[in-house]
């Protein structure tokens, strides 16, 4: 699963240079390998010797810091949940991605678009085989409910609990504004074209 963050395993005095050169096309994010010596063990990790809790530090080139990170818990996370509702979160995930790449209007990075599926109920994600356009209700539904609930979504956090999603630098308002609309014109266009097999996503099935 693409979450967004680039992993390498060494980086050069060079590479840190053209890092901060907004001119170059670098990528946003490098995480540094587990040897460097920013590399950091959380709390967790030293109680349990368990490699999921190993922490690694990001260079976020916009903001010119080192952020701590714990990606294996947050795949191990997004595992067990997807696990959990037969696949449903990662299809979630993916429809969520597939919009922000469609258009230029969603202001939402990757990790957390996934980060926002995560915290869809699991009962809403768990579709039984050929009820998969359902998914797209259930992310529009919880969406808009995230949209007008600011409490909600300022108390999201993404999957190991690092950060909350909607934060200075990350996730904003505008964006979710922009994904609640384009979900919203997606699920009217699949009920238009269908309008003669269902009159709601919940009675549509997917022939395979």
């Amino acid at each position: 699963m693409n979450t967004g963050i680039h992993f390498t395993s060494a980086i050069t005095r060079n590479s840190r240079a053209r890092l901060f050169n907004r001119s170059t096309p670098e990528t946003d994010n490098i995480v540094f390998p587990r040897s460097n010596r920013n590399s950091y063990s959380v709390n967790k990790y030293a109680e349990t010797n368990e490699k999921i809790y190993r922490g690694v530090q990001i260079l976020d080139a916009k903001r010119k810091e080192r952020l701590p990170n714990t990606p294996f818990l947050y795949n191990a996370w997004i595992e067990h949940k997807d696990n959990a509702t037969n696949g449903g979160l990662c299809k979630a995930a993916r429809l969520l991605k597939s919009l922000k790449y469609d258009t230029e209007s969603i202001d939402l990075s990757s990790y957390d678009l996934v980060s926002i599926a995560f915290h869809i109920p699991e009962e809403q994600l768990s579709i039984p085989r050929g009820m998969e356009l359902a998914l797209l209700h259930s992310c529009r539904v919880f969406c808009e409910e995230l949209d007008w609930d600011a409490a909600k979504r300022n108390s999201l956090q993404v999957p190991d609990g690092h950060r909350r999603i909607f934060e200075e630098g990350h996730a904003t308002k505008r964006g979710l504004d922009a994904l609640v609309a384009e979900l919203a014109d997606l699920e009217n266009d699949v009920l238009r074209e269908n309008q003669r097999s269902f009159r709601k996503l919940a009675e549509a099935r997917v022939e395979y």
